[in-house]
């Protein structure tokens, strides 16, 4: 039998022939019918071998020989694991073929494909091929990347007090930096896609700062630009981004995640809002509170805001914000050093919890030879780093606006400014989450899995 591999379809010609007229057509389809593996028409196809032979040449001459493209496959029986289609033939260029749907087209199970060409006519099988993941590779399999990247960390978005281009910090993932990272662990593996996402096998011996109402204002922003640049490689398409509570909240077993939903102090419990609104000196924000979504400033909750781990723009120091005064109004109400005064209170929810150090380890899912904790929290009690997402800590008069962070070893967040206009800054470790396509990472479960940069 002849294999053919075109783009993770495996074709075997299971039956051929030759058409010249139309006595011929009614042939091959009294053939169809009768499911014979071979025709013989006018002594052109004396035996199996020679149909083959004519199949193997069609495919070899017509792609390469003269840029024959395909111009659609036409599916006519579709079902969860398999389809079956008729493939038209157009001349073209044979840049255009990557655009064909034949190339577009996947199976799980098996399918049969006729096709016609000048006349000549044969049927294949098509067998898909999933994309690659090499050797065993599998969640928790260690990995060599080395990324090269630098990220400028500004001052004007990290602080409200640092000084601007003088306090600017050169970050360099290169080889010696403090922000290199050479040894990751898989966390997760799409089947469907053949994406693989990597967590480095510790945090980063380098930190960054984040404090004050603009550290809060712009750390999401901040810590995925600097990870994409740091880690990201878009010659290959590998993607680089910060953790974030999603990631971790994935990862926790459901009755983890609703335990910690159930997290309270004296004054409120989480997702809950205030009990009355703050009085106006105690309702200072940071600028991007008024984006996100269930802020409640002068009484009006905002429906369709920002999440927590979402950040479109960076907030400058001195921007303006948008305050709204009643359903439809709003006010101009411009910033300082990235906080803001609310025209007259603040009233928040609760969207902060943490877990502490004797249950976190058990509160992540398994996997074949693991738990999910040692992915997220490589170091153990030991474990500290940035987590890209916000949120906010209630009490009955006032309320602290947080950086999540994972801190000896559990889920928990930094302060960065309180609506009583204290403030606080931290500076800790980055721990990126890469994406790239299996086919990019080269070994097996002996010798070692590596990127192929």
């Amino acid at each position: 039998n002849l294999n053919i591999d075109l783009d993770g379809l495996e074709l075997k010609v299971v039956e051929q022939g030759i058409m010249t007229t139309q006595e011929d057509y009614e042939a091959y389809k009294e053939m169809k019918s009768k499911r014979q593996p071979s025709l013989e028409l006018d002594g052109q196809i004396s035996d199996q071998g020679d149909a083959v032979n004519t199949a193997k040449d069609l495919f070899e001459h017509s792609l390469r020989e003269e840029n024959l493209t395909l111009e659609s496959v036409i599916i006519s029986e579709k079902t969860k694991n398999s389809f079956k289609a008729t493939i038209k033939k157009e001349y073209n260029s044979l840049e255009n073929l990557e655009e064909s749907k034949f190339h577009k087209t996947k199976t799980k199970g098996g399918s049969q494909i006729s096709c016609v060409y000048v006349g000549i006519w044969f049927t294949v099988e098509a067998t898909t091929q999933e994309a690659p993941t090499p050797g065993v590779l599998k969640v928790g399999s260690e990995v060599k990347y080395n990324p090269s990247g630098t990220y400028n960390w500004q001052a004007k978005y990290c602080s409200s007090i640092k000084k601007e281009e003088t306090d600017d910090v050169e970050l360099s993932s290169g080889a010696g930096g403090q922000f290199n990272i050479s040894s990751w662990k898989v966390l997760s593996i799409d089947e469907g896609t053949g994406n693989v996402e990597l967590v480095p096998s510790a945090p980063t011996t380098g930190t960054v700062y984040l404090g004050e109402a603009q550290g809060y204002n712009n750390a999401v922003k901040l810590l995925n630009e600097a990870c994409s640049n740091l880690y990201g490689d878009t010659r290959k398409g590998i993607k680089a981004r910060s953790i974030k509570i999603e990631d971790i909240e994935k990862y926790m077993t459901e009755e983890a995640v609703a335990e910690a939903h159930k997290y309270s102090n004296v004054c409120n419990t989480y997702g809950n809002q205030v009990g009355q609104a703050y009085s106006q000196d105690y309702s200072n924000y940071p600028a991007i509170y008024a984006q996100e979504n269930k802020s409640v400033i002068n009484g009006q909750e905002e429906t369709g805001g920002l999440g927590m781990s979402s950040q479109n723009e960076f907030i400058e120091r001195d921007v303006t914000v948008q305050e709204p005064t009643s359903e439809s109004g709003k006010v101009n109400n411009p910033a300082t050093n990235g906080q803001v005064k609310a025209t007259t209170s603040i009233q928040p929810y609760m969207t902060f919890w943490n877990k502490n150090a004797g249950i976190e380890s058990t509160a992540f899912k398994p996997y074949d030879d693991g738990n999910y904790y040692s992915l997220i929290m490589p170091k153990g009690a030991s474990t500290i780093y940035w987590v890209a997402s916000r949120c906010v800590y209630t009490y009955s008069n006032f309320c602290y606006f947080y950086v999540r962070r994972v801190g000896s070893g559990i889920m928990s967040a930094s302060i960065m400014f309180s609506s009583s206009v204290i403030t606080y800054g931290y500076s800790l470790a980055l721990f990126p989450v890469v994406t790239l396509s299996s086919e990019l990472i080269e070994g097996n479960a002996v010798e070692g899995f590596e990127v192929n940069q």
